[in-house]
């Protein structure tokens, strides 16, 4: 999920080309004389993009379809006026499959001397002496007026599909140019009259196969010009907001205006991942993810854009109303998004598949050993979702964890000098994918392992590390965290918990609440003000601290779902030893900032697994219950799919990336706003039966997503957090 060089340095070319040739006056200027900017195409030709993924030996460069989108993002940003997708995504990328009866046009549409299009609206071909006559009429054929080789497709009487290549001076043919709201891509309406060709160039299934892959090809790149049109009308809208002055102030700083634009990045950042997904694979679900949710960021940013300016967003001379037009236009081409719902709908509400017993060695390990050792007592804790879950018992959880430990599946991911097994990363991947296929349930260590262990090894002492990390490693200590409290809310800075040194100990008072697990745990890190009179974020220091003592208090908090995983904690005059405290004292604030790093890193891959969980359970009962008819309802269960294959993409691409990256930023809002409806969703499956408490097991499952889900967008920061979050870290809008 992270570029090579070699990719950086096309995207880099391409973007810089662009910047200087493709203006906004130079878009007009070409869209009013009605002809594609030659000498643009020429400079984009010269840079090899015409040759991209042609093989070397038809004098191409060898790429694949990620290059491919790198340039189309860019050339979606900028809406140059050129034929890049028509002649190069479908004219070459067509005829370079076609060997020898192609191989005529390939140096010509490599070096940009030739242009082609193609177009899948089939005409009709009628055999006759020596060939082929063809007759018909292809309403908008794109880029048909500026086009050299125009290929299209016909079908015979029985039914059988043929492509055929036309000269623009074929005799018969006639294209005229049509007036369009989107005039930054042009199109023709062709006629075809008595058209007599002497070869096709293919036929029948072969022909039929080809385009199959040259639709997912298509609508992959599609989405990522899409994202570049998105990412354009953020940028324009950010560079408006924040010149324009109202009240007396910039409307970048009002809350509001924030918001929208950081709703704006979420949908962009999304998407992106999707079409990085989309571009190393040919599966329906990813390709129908990323031109969904491309679609959709295209859309709403060219709508935001134009709001955000105001009233000079409706006006001609402003560019957001190109981008809207261009985000409509794009979205009918290669089948709207509802088509591509329905397809994965009928994909998954088919009947369900057993999974295959995956080939690679690894994957083979860890389904024996889940297979072998979910069973006996553990059996019964196949599927629970964890602390909350009626059948979630926190004494065999804590066994449960202790068998992980034995087989080597707590602190994987550590280095071997903490006692792990220093696992890369796809492994870890493969073992959390496993774990929710076999049914494993929610893990009561996870804040040790996945949040406090490498916050240990970032900031701990040696004697901390030594102390602390073997009984994590070993399932046999337990953890909890100690950050919100009842007045600070998301507000982490305005912590009120305070320690005072006494000697060789910390004495500590106040409040923490929701803590997760607190009544299961041995042991809570918290954030505490230990500098006297400090405020915000100075003075704080995080402490490990033990549970089972004298002067702390654990309550649990019934919560609407009736159950009470959440705490709150009382701390009066309780006790640690001075010595532990991660990082220098003062600093607790970037420990704390660190540690949430961690919890957005590959421990999300374990979550996403459990909601991938908690689909294949709804898609069960969907099943069951022959919603695949209901196509509204199948709809938003394909939604939901595809919606979870841009998470696990934004996931993989945060944990690739740099710290900081876009798509680091967007990941919590973007994940708990996914489950929250995904709850609702889960409800509306059920039907009336989301409102019974009963015997039904899978039932059940699906009712606590619907009662849990609506929590996440409140915990771990709420949206409206979230929200700020990104616009004023990510974006650079003002406080």
């Amino acid at each position: 999920m992270t570029l090579s060089p070699e990719q950086q340095a096309i995207q880099v070319a391409v973007a810089d080309l662009l910047a200087g040739q493709a203006s906004s006056a130079a878009l007009r200027a070409a869209m009013l004389a009605g002809d594609i900017d030659r000498k643009l195409w020429q400079q984009i030709a010269e840079l090899g993009c015409c040759a991209l993924q042609l093989s070397e030996a038809q004098g191409g460069l060898g790429m694949g379809t990620l290059e491919l989108c790198l340039i189309a993002e860019q050339l979606g940003r900028r809406l140059a006026y050129v034929p890049w997708f028509e002649s190069v995504v479908l004219g070459t990328s067509l005829l370079g499959e076609l060997g020898a009866e192609a191989e005529q046009w390939l140096p010509g549409l490599a070096d940009g001397s030739l242009i082609s299009t193609f177009s899948t609206d089939p005409v009709q071909a009628l055999p006759v002496a020596g060939g082929w006559r063809l007759d018909g009429r292809i309403e908008q054929f794109q880029a048909a007026g500026s086009a050299d080789l125009l290929l299209v497709t016909a079908r015979l009487a029985d039914g059988e599909l043929l492509l055929f290549a036309l000269p623009r001076d074929a005799q018969g043919l006639s294209i005229s140019p049509l007036q369009l709201h989107d005039a930054s891509r042009p199109a023709a309406c062709v006629q075809l009259t008595g058209i007599l060709l002497a070869d096709c160039l293919a036929r029948g299934n072969s022909l039929e196969e080809k385009l199959a892959r040259l639709r997912l090809t298509a609508a992959t790149v599609l989405a990522a010009e899409q994202v570049g049109v998105a990412q354009q009308c953020l940028d324009l809208s950010l560079s408006y907001v924040s010149g324009r002055v109202q009240f007396g102030q910039p409307i970048a700083a009002f809350q509001a205006v924030k918001h929208r634009c950081a709703q704006m990045m979420v949908s962009i950042e999304l998407a992106r991942s999707a079409f990085y997904a989309a571009a190393a694979t040919s599966d329906l679900q990813p390709v129908a993810a990323a031109r969904c949710l491309a679609n959709e960021a295209a859309q709403f940013c060219a709508q935001e854009a134009i709001q955000l300016h105001g009233g000079v967003g409706f006006c001609w001379e402003y560019d957001p109303h190109l981008y809207f037009k261009r985000a409509q236009s794009n979205s009918q081409w290669f089948g709207m998004s509802t088509r591509w719902l329905d397809q994965v709908a009928a994909e998954l509400l088919q009947e369900a598949l057993p999974h295959e017993l995956p080939e690679e060695a690894f994957q083979a390990e860890v389904h024996a050993w889940l297979e072998q050792h979910l069973s006996g007592e553990f059996l019964a804790m196949r599927g629970c979702l964890g602390p909350g879950d009626d059948s979630f018992a926190p004494a065999l959880a804590k066994r449960w964890e202790q068998c992980l430990a034995a087989g080597g599946w707590v602190g994987m991911g550590w280095p071997t000098a903490h006692g792990g097994r220093d696992l890369p990363l796809a492994q870890q991947v493969a073992f959390h994918e496993a774990y929710v296929r076999a049914g494993g349930p929610g893990r009561i260590g996870h804040i040790g392992e996945q949040l406090l262990a490498p916050t240990l090894m970032a900031y701990g002492t040696p004697a901390q590390q030594q102390r602390f990390l073997p009984g994590i490693r070993a399932g046999t200590s337990y953890w909890a965290q100690g950050y919100s409290e009842p007045d600070a809310g998301s507000d982490l800075a305005n912590v009120k918990t305070r320690a005072k040194r006494e000697g060789d100990e910390w004495i500590i008072n106040g409040q923490k609440v929701w803590t997760s697990w607190a009544q299961e745990s041995d042991w809570i890190f918290v954030l505490a003000r230990t500098e006297a009179g400090s405020q915000r974020h100075r003075g704080l220091s995080l402490l490990l601290v033990p549970l089972r003592q004298p002067g702390i208090t654990i309550r649990p908090i019934r919560q609407m779902t009736g159950s009470a995983e959440f705490n709150e904690v009382f701390f009066d005059s309780a006790r640690t030893e001075a010595s532990l405290h991660l990082g220098e004292l003062g600093q607790g604030w970037k420990v704390a900032m660190d540690l949430l790093g961690f919890e957005r890193g590959v421990s999300t891959l374990g979550q996403q697994a459990q909601f991938e969980h908690e689909l294949q359970l709804l898609l069960s009962q969907a099943r069951r219950d022959g919603l695949a008819q209901q196509s509204v309802l199948a709809q938003r269960i394909a939604s939901a799919a595809i919606g979870l294959q841009a998470l696990r993409a934004n996931a993989l691409r945060v944990l690739s990336g740099a710290a900081g990256s876009p798509e680091s930023f967007v990941a919590k809002y973007a994940w708990s706003n996914w489950h929250r409806d995904f709850g609702r969703l889960a409800a509306d499956v059920l039907g009336p039966r989301a409102n019974l408490i009963d015997a039904d097991a899978a039932a059940q499952r699906l009712r606590q997503v619907w009662l849990y889900s609506r929590a996440d967008t409140i915990y771990a920061g709420s949206n409206e957090i979230q929200l700020n979050l990104i616009a004023e870290r990510a974006l650079g809008m003002p406080r």
